[in-house]
């Protein structure tokens, strides 16, 4: 990942894998990428990085959104090449997973509202709406969190 002037002179540079996803918050203050190795990363706009790790145990992390001040990062990992699983996972700018949501069929598209407070995804089948806010709430008093479980609905 490298950043330029509009003169092309190289402001930094940083190596992140291959990437398959990246994104920037809409101030401008960072950037979020998902590689092809099962790697998030979050850097500030300088290039610094914030933090990274692996978010999935297969292939790659297909799909990234971040909210406007990045508050907010979710991630679709496909649950193998040819598979037919996801999981729909929101992490903190600090890089703490706030929750999960499994689907048995791979996403195609997840958005963020600026504010962080909504997040939708859909298969291409469904459309799902999730209130942020609620789900960090629901995950952190819940089974799920206390012995790292996911929320699982699969759809036929």
């Amino acid at each position: 990942m490298n950043c330029y002037t509009l003169q092309g002179d190289l402001l930094w540079q940083k190596e992140v894998g291959p990437l398959c996803n990246i994104k920037i918050s809409a101030d401008g203050e960072y950037i979020a990428v998902g590689t092809s190795n099962s790697q998030l990363f979050l850097s500030d706009k300088n290039g610094n990085e914030l933090w990274s790790k692996k978010v999935t145990d297969t292939f790659f992390v297909s799909i990234v959104v971040i909210s406007a001040h990045g508050e907010y990062i979710a991630v679709d990992t496909e649950k193998g090449f040819f598979s037919l699983f996801s999981s729909f996972d929101v992490y903190s700018r600090e890089g703490n997973l706030l929750w999960r949501y499994e689907i048995k069929n791979p996403l195609k598209a997840i958005a963020i509202s600026g504010d962080g407070h909504y997040l939708a995804a859909s298969d291409g089948h469904i459309l799902l709406i999730f209130d942020n806010f609620q789900a960090i709430e629901e995950y952190a008093s819940s089974e799920c969190a206390q012995e790292n479980k996911v929320l699982t609905v699969y759809y036929l």
